[in-house]
């Protein structure tokens, strides 16, 4: 079972969006540094399409070497192909995106979890 940091990083950063607030970093690496986590979500562009995922994917090279597994979150617009390169034992997805977004990306099943 995950631990509580992971999911509060990741529900913050969603109810940041709703807010209309900017990302903190600075919040964001203090818990990744005080607190250990089986998994962490990548920093992200909520519904933001490829533009996300270029955002994760520097944030998965800043915080390469720790020892949480990282999940790219799969946006509004991704497909799995544009992601399966980076899919490891150590990274997967995380679906993220509009509630719509998020159902049907559900709905595909198996394709959803790490290689």
């Amino acid at each position: 079972m995950p631990k509580a940091c992971a999911t509060r990083s990741t529900t913050a950063r969603g109810l940041a969006h709703q807010r209309g607030e900017p990302f903190d970093e600075s919040a964001f690496l203090t818990v990744g540094q005080t607190e250990r986590a089986d998994w962490i979500v990548l920093p992200d562009i909520v519904e933001g399409g490829l533009a996300s995922l270029d955002f994760s994917l520097r944030w998965m090279e800043r915080l390469r070497g720790m020892p949480s597994q990282m999940l790219i979150a799969e946006q509004n617009g991704m497909q799995l192909d544009d992601v399966a390169t980076y899919l490891s034992p150590v990274v997967g997805i995380f679906i993220g995106g509009s509630t719509d977004w998020k159902e049907l990306t559900a709905k595909r099943g198996p394709a959803c979890a790490s290689t």
